[in-house]
């Protein structure tokens, strides 16, 4: 069930259409960590491993050719393997 719940997560990230919160909320591997964190019992981790892997896409830009990481993949996931 918790796998599910973080995939789900994952897709309403991806989603247009969730409530108008996808893309700029819950792309955010902050506000992923948080809510994996929820869904596994411990959000101050979630959060504090969220705010981590945060900073390596503070200055994210996809300029010219570059194809940059899935920021909301890492989140999720990240967070979930912590």
């Amino acid at each position: 069930m918790t796998a599910l719940g973080i995939a789900l997560g994952y897709y309403a990230a991806l989603s247009p259409w969730f409530a108008n919160l996808g893309f700029t909320v819950l792309y955010r591997p902050l506000i992923a960590g948080t809510l994996v964190g929820w869904l596994l019992g411990d959000p101050l981790t979630g959060m504090q491993v969220g705010a981590a892997i945060n900073v390596l896409y503070l200055g994210w830009i996809g300029a010219g050719g570059h194809l940059p990481g899935d920021a909301a993949l890492a989140g999720y996931l990240g967070t979930a393997l912590a």
